[in-house]
């Protein structure tokens, strides 16, 4: 998933490869943008934490929410062995914040690659 991201391949196209496996084993999984989305995104495919993500605000009501601002959040980094190159993390980072891999179109994104190599 980061190899296909960081190579310049749309959220679009890796979820229809994802799910090309997923029928070729058999697994009755379907991966969706949103998904892959958040995994490109998560900080622990490169060896990093961040705690506090979600909180329980009322320990009555059982429910947790996103935290934004209710408690405290640490970064901490090398946590573990990161599972994706940090290299290639950053790049799938800077290209899922420049918009490239949303553009539906093709030339788009590589212009965009050809134009920041890594």
């Amino acid at each position: 998933m980061f190899t296909l991201a960081s190579e310049g391949y749309s959220i679009s196209r890796i979820v229809e490869r994802l799910n090309e496996l997923e029928e070729h084993k058999e697994t009755g999984y379907r991966w969706t943008n949103e998904h892959v989305v958040n995994l490109l995104r998560n900080e622990a495919y490169r060896g990093d934490v961040l705690t506090s993500k979600s909180v329980q605000p009322d320990y009555l009501v059982r429910k947790r929410t996103l935290n934004r601002g209710l408690a405290d959040q640490y970064y901490i980094e090398d946590h573990h062995p990161a599972l994706v190159e940090p290299a290639t993390f950053e790049r799938v980072q800077e290209l899922l914040i420049n918009g490239v891999l949303f553009a539906n179109r093709g030339a788009d994104r590589r212009a965009y690659i050809a134009a920041h190599p890594e």
